[in-house]
């Protein structure tokens, strides 16, 4: 699922208008070391303009999808278009079924049982207001209880 906020001059982003078009699109999971790039990415370009070459951005063919994907993304996720919702005409929340999952290679530790390093990949994610940002570096871990451990603590 992403979500395509409105552009200031209350039309469509040009991705909203790109996935509705195509029915498809790329979801390319964000490095802390990609962010001065993806801020820009959302800069409001005037339709036609290539906010991927403002960033200094390479793609690279997708293998399921028409749309690239972001060469340094080291996680693409190559979607078809689900069904989308919207509350204006200028804005959508567009939800697609992952088709392929691209991960750099480096980064998978088992690949027979899709074990990928997490905490390097540094990942970011928008958070709200359309300028803040959280990071995935703040990580616990929990062991979950079987089912017959549960029962042997008597917790029914």
């Amino acid at each position: 699922m992403i979500a395509v906020l409105p552009h200031p001059e209350r039309r469509l982003k040009d991705t909203a208008a790109n996935v509705f078009a195509t029915r498809e699109f790329v979801v390319n999971l964000v490095p802390r070391s990609m962010a001065g790039a993806m801020n820009i990415t959302n800069i409001d370009a005037p339709p036609g303009r290539n906010e991927l070459a403002l960033a200094h951005l390479e793609v690279s063919p997708s293998t399921a999808v028409k749309p690239p994907r972001i060469a340094t993304s080291p996680v693409a996720f190559e979607c078809r278009l689900l069904t989308t919702l919207s509350f204006n005409s200028d804005q959508a929340v567009i939800f697609g079924e992952v088709i392929t999952a691209v991960v750099s290679d480096h980064l998978v530790l088992d690949a027979t049982r899709g074990i990928v390093d997490t905490p390097k990949l540094d990942l970011i994610g928008a958070m709200h207001a359309a300028r803040w940002y959280c990071s995935t570096t703040d990580r616990f871990e929990m062991v979950r209880p079987t089912w017959e451990q549960w029962m042997e603590q008597g917790k029914v």
